[in-house]
């Protein structure tokens, strides 16, 4: 009877064990064949444009990556882009597939309502969970700080708890 039990007991952890992993498995496989779509839909466009105001390296790598897709690399200054994207928004007009800035001008067109959500078009898990991300930290000091450590990693530099990233 004790054997039984144990024996049921093993069994039921075990299936639950293998459905667990089955839903992992299925999971993984439907980001992937979710990024598969979200490729073969980019190729089929042809082209990204990007707005940004530093570094092509990332960019040139994607071609690299995805010689099907051209991307249009659009250089300017924030404030630059930021007035063009304010005045595309204005005439209807969504342009940029990806703009890369820094804080302030972020802050600014968020404010102005000319962002849209990223939350929807994240495809992979880790990057949806918000506990994995830190954005737009700034940290300034008024005076020198010289009897502090310097921190090992980002949970030593922010504390605890760390700040909620909205979506």
């Amino acid at each position: 009877m004790i054997r039984n039990a144990v024996l049921s007991k093993a069994l039921i952890v075990f299936t639950l064990h293998f459905c667990l992993l089955s839903q992992a498995a299925a999971a993984e496989a439907g980001w992937e064949a979710e990024w598969e779509r979200t490729v073969k839909a980019a190729e089929q466009e042809g082209q990204v444009t990007v707005y940004k105001i530093a570094h092509d390296a990332e960019w040139h790598a994607f071609q690299k990556q995805y010689p099907k897709i051209k991307v249009n690399l659009v250089p300017a200054s924030a404030a630059q882009i930021q007035q063009r994207i304010l005045a595309e928004r204005r005439a209807g007009k969504f342009l940029a597939d990806v703009v890369r800035l820094g804080g302030g001008t972020s802050t600014s067109l968020y404010k102005a309502k000319a962002l849209d959500p990223i939350g929807p078009a994240l495809i992979l898990s880790e990057v949806k969970d918000a506990s994995n991300c830190l954005r737009g930290l700034s940290l300034a000091f008024t005076r020198l700080q010289s009897k502090i450590s310097r921190p090992e990693n980002v949970d030593e530099l922010l504390g605890s708890p760390r700040p909620q990233v909205e979506r």
